[in-house]
């Protein structure tokens, strides 16, 4: 049993850098963690804060689906090729603590992968953006990219984090035993 803190992933544990927090105190300095400036730096380059956002939309292939806690307007199920679904980050938060990082999902290069995408709300979604920024870019272990999402309506450009191989918590492939 463990007296480390459940992390919630929510709006208000977000906005109230409570993710960022447990982020740095759990560090062992393997890892970089984001500072805001370096977080809304990192968003300004995939979407500058002048981007038209009628139509932006975010692909998720883990959490995001069965938790987005985002502002969106509509949903769509689809499929981005040249990426599949892999537990291939470490993490102290959520699954793993300092003595015993758990594994998370990312897109890792290769094959296909099914999943959610959602329009976010045009009319704040720059702060949902940011928002987002700092759950996914938080140990900045992610990519932000824009990828080709393929659903029954059409192709449409959305934005989705792919793991970053050069980053030292990635986890390169391991048997089921290991991970």
């Amino acid at each position: 049993m463990t007296d480390e803190p459940i992390l919630k992933v929510t709006r208000e544990s977000l906005s109230s850098g409570t993710i960022m927090k447990m982020a740095n105190e759990r560090n062992d300095g393997a890892v970089d963690i984001a500072s805001e400036d370096q977080l809304y730096a990192s968003r300004r380059q995939l979407v500058p804060d002048d981007t038209d956002c009628s139509d932006i939309w975010i692909f998720g292939y883990g959490s995001l689906i069965f938790n987005p806690v985002m502002d969106f307007v509509d949903r769509a199920s689809g499929r981005v090729f040249g990426y599949h679904r892999r537990f291939c980050l470490r993490t102290r938060l959520g699954r793993g603590t300092p003595d015993c990082p758990g594994l998370v999902l990312a897109l890792d290069r290769g094959g296909s992968c099914t999943g959610v995408a959602y329009r976010l709300n045009p009319e704040v979604a720059i702060a949902e953006l940011d928002l987002l920024w700092r759950r996914e870019m938080v140990t900045l272990s992610y990519r932000a990219s824009w990828l080709n999402f393929h659903t029954d309506d059409g192709t449409k450009s959305a934005i989705s984090f792919v793991s970053r191989p050069d980053r030292p918590n990635y986890a390169a492939p391991m048997s089921l035993d290991e991970a």
